[in-house]
């Protein structure tokens, strides 16, 4: 009994020795750091070609033109207690008696907070909001990722509208605090 004793303490000695030779443990400092974030693209750069044209019957208004192929992506990291908008402006203002208007719909791909829409605008040189209180997101790049652009092109003001070559007319989208 004497012999098993001491086996059995020498044993669990040992172990003892063993586990606290064998275990170490040491830190270090790791600087984590988060560049504010603001990217914004149109999916599809291409040129869109909206025209008034003749009705089908005479003395009917002419038809409102419309478009909506292209989609608004963004990523954004917003600092505390700031949230982005996107804004909208034309490079040179709209043909007398048309009315160019865009929205901007809210997306739903991606993740975090990205936004709502701002509604219907009338797009010109100055500048108006089309999504508001963007936080930190991102909307996707897929094709159809992002926030659909549907534009309309239409007559306003039948008294000020002249025929004419194409006007090209660049907006400009911006993701700004």
């Amino acid at each position: 009994m004497k012999r098993l004793t001491f086996i059995f303490l020498t044993v669990a000695l040992m172990s003892g020795m063993a586990g606290s030779l064998m275990a170490q443990s040491d830190t270090h400092q790791i600087n984590v750091t988060v560049d504010g974030i603001a990217l914004l693209r149109v999916n599809d750069g291409n040129a869109i070609t909206l025209q008034i044209t003749a009705p089908a019957t005479e003395g009917d208004s002419t038809a409102v033109k419309s478009n909506a192929t292209n989609y608004l992506q963004y990523t954004s990291i917003r600092a505390s207690g700031v949230t982005k908008k996107v804004t909208a402006a034309t490079d040179v203002a709209v043909p007398a008696g048309l009315s160019l208007l865009v929205t901007a719909a809210a997306p739903t791909t991606g993740a975090g907070t990205r936004g709502t829409s701002g509604g219907r605008k009338a797009l010109s040189t100055s500048a108006s909001d089309v999504i508001t209180g963007i936080g930190s997101c991102y909307t996707g790049i897929g094709a159809t990722d992002g926030g659909l652009l549907t534009y309309q092109l239409f007559v306003n003001n039948w008294t000020n509208v002249l025929s004419g070559g194409p006007t090209a007319v660049t907006v400009t989208y911006t993701l700004t605090n």
